[in-house]
Parts: structure tokens; C-alpha cells; sequence
């Protein structure tokens, strides 16, 4: 069966699917983690933050399932809870490393890990 699609549908198409894929790209080629000056630098895309190391009170190692904001490109990574409430789900290339430095700046970190 042939279907008849105008121009304008297939520049549409081709838009939107330049766009979706310029994103994945960007997310994929920057997404990365910074300690600086007692602050996690988080970036995603066009997604970015910070947080006060000082505000961190457990990360959560090895961690699988997350809702929530997920600047990530891992399925196994760290839950970063800090303040009262707030989490942030982030998979540093080096978990150990990484851990070891937050752990560096604030002591009082408490690591758990969902590892069985």
C-alpha cells in the first residue's frame, strides 16, 4: 500500500527527530560530576546544579530504581540525599572515588549500599 504524505509532514518528522536526537547526543557527550570548592557540580545536557557538600546527608550506593530527578546515564549509580528532603540520582564513572572525595569534604556523609 502507498500513502500519500505531504512535505510538510516529512519536514515535521524530520524536524522533531533532529531534535530528540540532538538532545540524547547532548546528553550523552556532557554529562559529568565537579567538587569544587565544597559545592557537587552536576550536569546533564541542558540540565545543571549544584549542591552544598556540606548539606549532604547519605548517599545511597548501587542504587537501581530512582523517581525523581536523574541527571544520569547509568541504570546502577548513587542516590545523593541531601537537605531535609531533596534527592538527586547520579552515576559518577568512579563510584569509589567519588565517594571517597564527598567523604573527604563532609565526614558525616552516612554510605548505604542496595547491594545484596
Amino acid at each position: 500500500m502507498i500513502r500519500y504524505t505531504d512535505g510538510f509532514s516529512i519536514l515535521y518528522t524530520f524536524i522533531i527527530s533532529t531534535l530528540v536526537g540532538t538532545l540524547l547526543l547532548w546528553l550523552l557527550f556532557n554529562t559529568k560530576y565537579t567538587i569544587q570548592n565544597k559545592v557537587l557540580k552536576y550536569r546533564s545536557g541542558p540540565f545543571f546544579g549544584q549542591i552544598k557538600i556540606d548539606e549532604i546527608r547519605e548517599l545511597q550506593l548501587n542504587a537501581k530504581t530512582f523517581v525523581g530527578f536523574k541527571p544520569a546515564l547509568a541504570c546502577n549509580g548513587i542516590i545523593v540525599k541531601y537537605n531535609k528532603w531533596n534527592e538527586i540520582y547520579i552515576s559518577p564513572k568512579e563510584v569509589e572515588r567519588f565517594v571517597i572525595e564527598l567523604t573527604k569534604v563532609n565526614p558525616k556523609i552516612i554510605t548505604t549500599s542496595n547491594k545484596l
